[in-house]
């Protein structure tokens, strides 16, 4: 909350009250109780309030968080931007 108000954005918050159910790497299906419907209803508030085309996903090697976030934005009509994805990552 407190770097949103020291740049002077807004931020919109929700409660994640879903669960990890469809753990397969490869896709994701929608399905009740999921905590990645959660996301699909934080990114639906957000384009109501804000004129949004993209989200950024801080997803490096994690299939898991792309498919999710590659899901929500495409039902939603959202670009990713995942600039991070595969690059190397010097130790």
């Amino acid at each position: 909350n407190s770097i949103a108000e020291a740049m002077e954005l807004p931020l919109i918050r929700r409660q994640i009250t879903g669960a990890a159910k469809n753990l397969e790497n490869g896709s994701y299906v929608p399905q009740e109780g999921d905590e990645v419907e959660d996301l699909f209803l934080l990114l639906q508030e957000v384009l109501q309030a804000f004129p949004v085309d993209a989200v950024s996903c801080g997803a490096i090697l994690s299939d898991y968080q792309r498919c999710r976030v590659e899901n929500v934005c495409g039902r939603l009509g959202l670009k990713v931007l995942a600039f991070l994805w595969r690059q190397e990552q010097p130790l």
